[in-house]
């Protein structure tokens, strides 16, 4: 019974950790600039300039970057890569 409670929520979260995975797959070319990004703060740019990560996942654990942050870098790379 409390399967059935819960499915929903765990439907949601297995998705989540799905996409979490493919983050590491995200690659960000060598040499990005983060200012490009007009949606991010000026914080999260200077922490990820100064960090460089390689891909979306390395971005995502670096401190203070948000998961909003995380989703605006992922379409400005994606609206890059099919333009």
């Amino acid at each position: 019974m409390s399967e059935i409670k819960y499915d929903g929520y765990i439907q949601r979260y297995q998705k989540q950790i799905d996409r979490m995975k493919n983050y590491d797959k995200i690659k960000i070319p060598s040499g990005f600039d983060f200012e490009k990004v007009p949606s991010l703060s000026i914080e999260i740019r200077e922490r990820l300039n100064k960090n460089k990560p390689q891909n979306l996942g390395q971005a995502m654990r670096l401190p203070g970057i948000t998961p909003t942050a995380i989703s605006h870098l992922e379409v400005f790379l994606a609206s890059k890569k099919s333009a």
